[in-house]
């Protein structure tokens, strides 16, 4: 049986965000990652989307995770989006260490965060100076790259409003992610924050605890790029090929828009024929 297939999954909860990403695309929010290395714990917000790297006969085990509703996209999509897999690391073993290693001597740089200073030259009036350098930035670049895309290959599995499950096997779903780029950020005119810390990430969130984007950071994709739309029953079936018929943007003409139809199933339908 094969471990992959030439598509990347994402799930959610319901029908709603799924015509919703078809609309509008994908967007980006903080996600909140629990890191073990070595002998310590960290929990960050990392900005991006996530997608798995699964047969389509195991997607029916994560439905009970992450939801009963699935997009699909091939991954020469995912190769321009510059989406990449996550790299799954043991919590004592000897990459974690070294890379423990590796973000102490990067944090020990001299004002590594500091990239402009302000001064009050007269009332109304700020002057900002520079004073970043090359090598700290590269250093940074460097620190951020790797902990967005970097996950512990088992852990608990913690979701908002649901029972935790311990000694989850995160390698399992073969993780790939989209995180934004610095000039994501600034196309998007937001701030680039690749990560937050945990305190950050409790307010980033709304008070009722529902899930924020960063405004127009979006991930798009087209008709051809989408291999799959997988609903959870056949009634949402029609539902959704009306939907389908309103995003003109989704496809060129009305080969495309019936060739869109064919990738439609339900969860069940993948349950029993793979």
């Amino acid at each position: 049986m094969a471990i992959s297939t030439s598509s990347i999954f994402h799930f959610t909860n319901t029908f709603e965000t799924m015509l919703s990403i078809l609309e509008e695309g994908f967007k980006v929010t903080y996600c909140l990652e629990e890191y073990e290395l070595g002998d310590g714990t960290v929990e960050l917000g990392i900005s991006m989307i996530s997608f798995a790297d699964i047969p389509l006969g195991q997607l029916n085990q994560s439905v009970s995770n992450y939801g009963s509703y699935c997009i699909g996209l091939s991954k020469e999509w995912a190769a321009k989006k510059h989406i990449n897999p996550v790299l799954y690391m043991d919590q004592n073993s000897y990459l974690s260490q070294v890379f423990c290693d590796y973000l102490d001597l990067i944090q020990s740089k001299t004002n590594i965060h500091v990239k402009y200073e302000y001064n009050e030259v007269e009332e109304g009036k700020v002057e900002v100076k520079y004073i970043g350098n090359d090598e700290n930035e590269i250093a940074l670049n460097m620190m951020n790259g790797l902990l967005t895309f970097i996950k512990n290959s088992n852990g608990t599995l913690r979701r908002r409003n649901q029972p935790e499950v311990p000694n989850f096997n995160f390698y399992a779903e073969r993780e790939w992610r989209y995180v934004p780029s610095e000039q994501d950020f600034i196309d998007a005119r937001f701030t680039y924050t690749p990560i937050l810390q945990k305190k950050s990430i409790d307010a980033w969130r709304d008070k009722d605890g529902t899930k924020q984007f960063i405004p127009r950071l979006t991930l798009n994709f087209i008709a051809q790029d989408l291999t799959h739309i997988i609903v959870s029953t056949e009634d949402e079936i029609v539902d959704l090929i009306s939907k389908l018929k309103s995003q003109a943007h989704l496809f060129q003409n009305k080969g495309e828009l019936e060739l869109l139809f064919t990738k439609i199933t339900t969860f069940e339908k993948v349950k029993n024929d793979y």
